[in-house]
């Protein structure tokens, strides 16, 4: 797998006026493959800017295409410039421009153009940090968090959502992660799901409750998940009676990391070395998850007290991320790896 680093410098009047006809890839990613993008560095595919805050990869089998129809079906009237990742991507934080020409307004005030982004399972439309300009023909949004990017498009702001979330967050139990969120309004809402995911990008339900139905104050919510797993990530997906739904953003949960575990090298060429502190004689386990959350190699080892060097041989594993966890009687932590 070839791991790329890119660094793009765009002309925003030639992407402006870029106008297709017909959708066509304006990035694949092949099977085993990932393009990596650093922190503050500016990433362009036909006309659809992003500048990722923290770092972020499209991982393959993937591709971004241009098309003039939405592949999700939509309410909201939108603009002839759409972008449709053939597989949902890792969360992504960070600004996100999108250039348009005159002719693909569809009808549509520039004033009011919006981001809207399909996160796999719903619209979401973005109505703060924007910056709108009808003179370039482009609209940033900014300041976005652990936003999952499937197909995205400007277009007129969304009606009203069933529900309004105003935070979500992960407490650390024994053995359990409860995941509590607010919400600042609610509009017949029927029930609650929580899901979870080892990677961010594919679900399964951990459980639901019921949910206020009506409420303009704040209500609170929680749901303690007795079964998290080494590497969490939650949502919340609300039902109304009108069979709507709307998405929470993605929090993960931090209750396997641990001061004082540390890896090196990383990126990883061959063999990462494992730093792990103890207090007294102990066993670990060493745990390592593909970017799809599959255990791919495990070790059992012996701490001695004090600090213990363990090394890992990842000769023959595709290039990509994977997740380390350390778990022992003294030290419960984990670590991204990224294999060269």
């Amino acid at each position: 797998m070839k791991h790329i680093l890119l660094y793009f410098i765009f002309l925003p009047a030639i992407l402006a006026n870029a106008v297709c006809a017909h959708a066509q890839p304006a990035l694949y990613v092949s099977a085993g493959n990932n393009i990596f993008i650093s922190a503050g560095t500016i990433w362009s595919a036909d006309s659809l800017v992003l500048t990722p805050s923290a770092d972020f990869s499209i991982q393959g089998v993937n591709a971004v295409t241009k098309t003039t129809s939405l592949a999700h079906p939509s309410s909201n009237s939108a603009i002839k410039r759409i972008f449709h990742f053939t597989n949902t991507t890792l969360p992504f934080s960070g600004s996100i421009a999108i250039y348009y020409a005159d002719a693909e307004l569809n009808g549509l005030p520039e004033a009011t153009l919006t981001l809207n982004i399909h996160n796999g399972t719903s619209w979401n439309s973005f109505n703060s940090n924007v910056t709108r300009n009808a003179l370039n023909n482009f609209v940033t949004t900014t300041n976005l968090s652990a936003v999952l990017l499937n197909e995205l498009t400007l277009a007129s702001l969304l009606a009203p959502l069933p529900v309004k979330f105003s935070s979500i967050s992960t407490v650390c139990q024994t053995g359990a992660v409860l995941i509590k969120w607010e919400t600042s309004a609610e509009l017949n809402s029927k029930h609650f799901e929580v899901q979870r995911s080892t990677d961010g990008i594919s679900w399964q339900v951990a459980g639901s409750i019921g949910a206020a139905g009506i409420s303009s104050s704040t209500n609170s919510y929680e749901y303690l998940d007795n079964t998290p797993g080494g590497n969490s990530w939650y949502r919340i997906i609300e039902s109304d009676a009108d069979n709507r739904t709307t998405t929470s953003s993605v929090v993960k949960s931090s209750c396997l990391l641990s001061t004082g575990l540390s890896l090196f090298p990383n990126p990883v060429l061959e063999t990462a070395y494992i730093s792990i502190p103890s207090a007294t004689t102990s066993p670990v386990t060493l745990n390592l998850y593909d970017a799809g959350g599959s255990l791919v190699k495990t070790m059992q080892q012996s701490l001695l007290p004090g600090t213990t060097l363990v090394s890992m041989n990842l000769q023959g594993l595709a290039r990509g991320w994977y997740t380390l966890t350390v778990i022992s009687n003294n030290i419960t932590g984990q670590i991204n790896i990224l294999k060269q």
